[in-house]
């Protein structure tokens, strides 16, 4: 196995946790060419292969069509989890007082909002974020939701989306304050802030199903590029930065590799686990 053995606590890696954005797929969304034909040889292997990303499953069923994944997977950050045949597991929601919270703050900051639901997408507003949210990372349109305060009592939102890139940093701060140690605020890429139930992230989603595998965390290698991924990256026997990744993203791995435009991923497995 090469250099895994001296990285990995028990010198096996067993499954290969991949982000999607920014990790696996390139800037155009697309996977990499050369990342498919490693995932395919360490699936031949009996090497679990699980994704793990903030976006849904209906936007990556192109995805686990080409990788020929036939593993459970972990989405929304965690809040979703599906088995292999795409039934749910799991579903983890946010309070309705909190989603009132969030939609009174961004109504007074003018603010667009994006819902994920058990039953879609939903946005406030057709503006131009709900627009790049499809158009950009693939997700299923949002459908427009005019009466969203009079829907909240019928609808299972797992985590709620809000933008603002010109005031970034300052609007999270903001809402962070606001919402106090309700919720978890974190942010996969740079034109949404999410708000998700605290306690609940993707590493600990994968925790979650790495349990229900029989798999010991220190079995897995993780790679990841963003914020959402540090939970998941400091889980994994091997915590895998890709070159395009933050800095803190980075420090908390155990090795960095090329960016997810160099087909970074192929890199950590052939030199990881192939």
């Amino acid at each position: 196995m090469g250099a895994s053995v001296n990285l990995l606590k028990n010198g096996k890696i067993e499954l290969i946790a991949l982000d999607l954005d920014g990790t696996l797929l390139m800037g155009n969304g697309r996977i990499h060419p050369q990342n498919i034909q490693p995932i395919h040889t360490a699936l031949s292997r009996g090497i679990s292969v699980v994704l793990a990303t903030g976006k849904t499953r209906q936007s990556a069923l192109e995805i686990i069509e080409t990788l020929g994944l036939t593993t459970p997977g972990v989405f929304s950050q965690g809040m979703t989890i599906y088995d292999a045949d795409g039934v749910v597991q799991r579903v983890v929601t946010l309070e309705t007082a909190v989603i009132t919270a969030v939609v009174e703050f961004v109504e007074a900051r003018n603010l667009p909002l994006i819902a994920y639901a058990s039953d879609g997408l939903w946005a406030t507003a057709d503006d131009p974020y709900r627009q790049l949210l499809h158009t950009k990372y693939h997700e299923p349109l949002p459908t427009i939701c005019h009466d969203f305060k009079q829907k909240l009592n019928t609808m299972q939102i797992t985590k709620l989306l809000l933008s603002d890139e010109i005031n970034n940093d300052a609007t999270r701060a903001d809402l962070e304050r606001f919402l106090g140690n309700r919720e978890y605020v974190v942010q996969a890429v740079p034109e949404y802030i999410e708000v998700m139930p605290l306690g609940v992230s993707k590493g600990e989603g994968v925790s979650w199903l790495l349990d229900r595998m029989g798999v010991d965390p220190a079995n897995i290698m993780a790679v990841g590029d963003g914020e959402n991924d540090l939970e998941m990256l400091r889980l994994a026997g091997l915590g895998v930065a890709m070159g395009n990744a933050g800095d803190c993203v980075k420090a908390a791995a155990d090795v960095v590799v090329g960016s997810n435009e160099d087909a970074g991923v192929a890199e950590a497995i052939q030199r990881f686990v192939l």
